[in-house]
């Protein structure tokens, strides 16, 4: 069911998808948790907002750059290598970044990250809907 929405016009990938998800969590379950938990963090800051474009001018640390790489190799191609490796980034950039910074600008163009983040993750599958 999680696959299902993301796939609608392909069953063929919703199938394979779900198969590969189903190979991830029974072979590296702490992987599969980790990809689940981020990208469930991150569609709950992400609710509710509209889709602004990024302006990386306003990076102010180095984890903010290389996750928008890891992005934008992660929408050009979402595989679940990639996705994995966007978690990863993820994991250290929520160490590092408050999102909800006292700067509105940084604010929103972090939260802004965060949204095309989430469009990322759910190219893949609707991870809040996978049961563990």
């Amino acid at each position: 069911e999680a696959v299902l929405d993301t796939a609608r016009n392909d069953l063929n990938k919703a199938i394979s998808t779900a198969k590969l998800f189903k190979e991830i969590k029974t072979n590296t379950p702490e992987e599969f948790k980790k990809i689940t938990t981020t990208a469930v963090r991150v569609k709950r800051l992400a609710q509710s907002q509209k889709t602004e474009p990024v302006n990386q001018a306003m990076f102010q640390e180095n984890i903010e750059k290389t996750s928008f790489e890891v992005l934008q190799c992660t929408l050009e191609e979402p595989t679940i290598h990639n996705i994995s490796r966007l978690s990863n980034h993820l994991i250290s950039y929520f160490e590092t970044i408050l999102v909800m910074h006292d700067n509105p600008q940084i604010k929103e163009n972090r939260v802004a990250f965060i949204t095309q983040t989430h469009a990322a993750f759910t190219q893949l599958a609707d991870f809040e809907r996978i049961v563990f």
